[in-house]
This record gives C-alpha cells, structure tokens and sequence, in this order.
C-alpha cells in the first residue's frame, strides 16, 4: 500500500460494473462510487497517478481480495450511522444481513428505516457493503448505484463463496 495523499484527490478504474471513481485524503477514503452520468473529462483522465495502488484495490476487490474493507475511511456522519457503517463491515463476503437486522445489531430496533437511509448516504460504496444489506423478505431492497448493480454485486460474490474464485464474462474465470 502506498501513502495517503495530503489533500483529498481521486483516482478512477473499469470495473465489471463500470467505472468507480474513488477519492481519498490524509485520513483515508473519502468516497467510492460508480459516477454514471458525471463529467466524462475528469472520469477519462484517470485522476492522481500516485493513487494508482487505490484503483488497484478496487481492482483487486472485484477479483475477490477484501483488502479494500479493511481500508481506513474518513467520513462526515452521525454517530448512528457510524455505527451502521461498523456493522456493515462485520458482513462477510456472499453475507447478507436485513436492515432490521442491522438495526438490532447496533441497538436500535426499530431503526430499519434508519439503517436504509444510512446505507443510502454510504459514500464509500464496496469499501463500506451496503450490497449486502437487503430486506426482512430477502428481496434487494434499494441501492444508491442501481439495484442492478446490487444484484450484480451479490451475485459476484456468492460465485466466490461457492467456486473460490468470481466469474466475469468480461475478464473471464478468476
């Protein structure tokens, strides 16, 4: 891993997914994100070189390297949703928990509405597995980048979980 940038910059990737932008400062990661429909300048010049080894992660993440969960992030938020975001980290790979559940875990059990509202101003998409958080029925529930993408993202890793490696038809068996 190399240093985290004095002042906050970004760096950008292609994922299976499409490209995830990420932004970080000395402190950590700042936010992840699949920027749809931004500026397709700042996207296309790829961002801060020395934060190279941060798209890597990302990278490194869709080939099933959780590396980038355990990433420090530096976030503006409320002690509740600090503490959501805590519990969506304890969400293994392929896990899923209903935000009710979430809601429990961090003492507040009749916060469901709150965890998806949490979850929805994660600003550090996959670092953060907001994914994996779906409703009490097992159905999606809503996910800031699509439900698509949640569906898409769910189904990577329950492919890991059950072959040991992630199958992408874009980048073939890994």
């Amino acid at each position: 891993m190399s240093a985290w940038p004095s002042s906050e910059r970004w760096t950008s990737t292609d994922t299976p997914l499409g490209t995830v932008v990420v932004v970080a400062d000395h402190a950590g990661l700042r936010s992840i994100g699949f920027p749809d429909g931004d500026d397709p300048d700042r996207i296309g010049a790829r961002g801060d070189v020395e934060l190279r080894w941060l798209a890597a992660t990302v990278d490194d993440w869709f080939d099933g390297d959780p590396t980038l969960e355990t990433l420090p992030v530096h976030l503006d938020a409320t002690a509740f949703q600090r503490d959501v975001l805590d519990e969506l980290r304890r969400i293994p790979p392929g896990g899923r928990r209903s935000y009710a559940e979430v809601a429990a875990r961090v003492g507040r059990p009749a916060a469901a509405r709150a965890v998806g509202q949490a979850c929805g101003r994660n600003p550090v998409a996959l670092a953060i597995p907001c994914h994996r958080v779906v409703r009490a029925d097992g159905e999606l529930g809503g996910y800031a980048w699509g439900v698509e993408r949640k569906a898409a993202l769910l189904t990577l890793e329950d492919l890991e979980r059950r072959d040991g490696c992630r199958h992408d038809p874009k980048r073939g068996t890994r």
